[in-house]
């Protein structure tokens, strides 16, 4: 049975493995796509490759800085539903 992935359990599994694994929190900062891809990779026991196309930035608050991030408006995979791995093949292959 194929494992479905969120943004939001994406989201929150990369930053609680950023809090407590000091070389992740660099390689997502250095290589976000690299860091991403071996996430999933743990997460859904198949290694996986984004598409190429697919531009992933991170940002580090500071103390006194906050980012918030706005989807674009049609960002259908923003909702906590989506399945991101389905999403990024339909996206990228269309």
């Amino acid at each position: 049975m194929k494992r479905l992935i969120s943004r939001k359990q994406l989201e929150e599994r990369l930053i609680a493995r950023a809090l407590e694994d000091p070389d992740f929190r660099q390689l997502l900062s250095k290589s976000p796509k690299a860091a991403v891809e071996r996430e999933l990779a743990r997460m859904t026991g198949k290694r996986v490759k984004l598409p190429a196309k697919l531009v992933i930035r991170v940002h580090q608050e500071t103390a006194n800085t906050l980012h918030l991030t706005l989807p674009a408006a049609s960002d259908v995979f923003a909702t906590a539903s989506t399945d991101l791995l389905s999403f990024w093949q339909g996206v990228f292959t269309t």
